[in-house]
């Protein structure tokens, strides 16, 4: 889970024409924030849909702890070779959405188990929608 928000983190700051958009069109939810780099990208995003920063120049004013601080030298060390950008995000996008899907799911099938009778079909019918749902792909336009 957290190597996709790893790599979008690191194309947004990277690749930063492209963060002002993601920031419009990403579902905050498929973001796992129980993570110093899903907090930090949650966060960045955030803040620059909500205009309270104006690029991701600016992730120095949104900085809280020594970990975030840590993770961004890292983020700024490593080079990697990215052709395509645009389609890297989305890929990165996919796999959260799937990630966080795929929890809901176990937790549905949890509730299924332990539902009563009369309440399992309406959840197993949520679940079908969730899993019907994931396989389509997504439509972004970078």
């Amino acid at each position: 889970m957290t190597q996709a928000a790893w790599e979008l983190l690191w194309l947004v700051l990277h690749h930063p024409e492209h963060a002002k958009k993601l920031s419009e069109i990403i579902d905050y939810e498929w973001i796992n924030t129980n993570s110093t780099t899903g907090r930090l990208l949650s966060r960045l995003l955030a803040e620059l849909r909500e205009g309270m920063i104006e690029s991701v120049d600016q992730i120095e004013n949104i900085i809280d702890t020594i970990e975030e601080r840590q993770l961004l030298a890292d983020i700024h060390s490593r080079e990697l070779s990215i052709e395509a950008p645009a389609k890297q995000i989305v890929s990165c996008l996919e796999r959260l959405r799937r990630n966080h899907v795929d929890a809901q799911i176990k937790h549905l099938k949890q509730k299924i188990i332990n539902a009563a009778p009369e309440s399992q079909i309406e959840l197993m019918r949520e679940q079908k929608a969730l899993i019907r749902n994931v396989a389509q792909p997504l439509q972004l336009q970078l």
